[in-house]
């Protein structure tokens, strides 16, 4: 059984988290998870890499792969909170009415990617494209929930150490080192070998 909250926090009183925004979606990060963040600069991109790996960078003299998040955890189709006319109207089946979020094209995309938050996978850095750092703040350790039954997501529940309890609304949050499975991680591996 995956461990979450409870255990991971038993020993702290308040985590100190980063609040980003990934296409629709905000998210939080144990600040702890994360090695810096930085402002993007150029990517180099790779033409036969993952279709969610948008290149490589320079990170202090080290070739790191950059992630984009909004491809990996398939954002772009998927709002995992709705606004309560939106459920509502989904319950009704007004599908018309539903409020769509603008399509974006890769030049938007690219103009927002503008953060990367950089988090030590398995002894080797791996950078994540955000598109907006809200804040960093403190938070009580029992604000943290487990994932419920009741709340809806699409994310894997791997990648999820908790829900934080929000006054608007609720946000996941995150454990960015565990998003990359053994085979992907074993492609980059294999990917920063042939750079050299």
């Amino acid at each position: 059984m995956k461990k979450m909250q409870n255990e991971i926090y038993e020993e702290r009183e308040n985590v100190s988290i980063i609040v980003f925004e990934v296409g629709w979606e905000q998210f939080a990060i144990d600040l702890l998870d994360v090695k810096e963040i930085i402002k993007a600069g150029q990517i180099r991109r790779l033409p036969k890499s993952l279709d969610f790996i948008d290149g490589i960078y320079n990170y202090r003299g080290e070739i790191i792969h950059v992630i984009n998040l909004r491809k990996k955890l398939d954002l772009d189709d998927y709002r995992l909170y709705k606004t309560k006319s939106e459920l509502l109207a989904q319950k009704e089946g007004e599908e018309k009415k539903k409020p769509k979020a603008p399509t974006q094209t890769k030049e938007d995309s690219d103009s927002k990617n503008t953060y990367i938050i950089i988090v030590n996978v398995n002894n080797r850095n791996i950078g994540f494209y955000v598109d907006k750092i809200y804040n960093v703040s403190q938070i009580k350790t029992e604000d943290i929930v487990d994932l419920g039954g009741i709340f809806q997501t699409s994310i894997s529940i791997e990648y999820i150490k908790g829900v934080i309890k929000f006054e608007d609304r609720p946000r996941i949050l995150m454990d960015l080192s565990k998003i990359l499975t053994e085979t992907e991680q074993l492609m980059i591996k294999k990917e920063l070998k042939s750079l050299n």
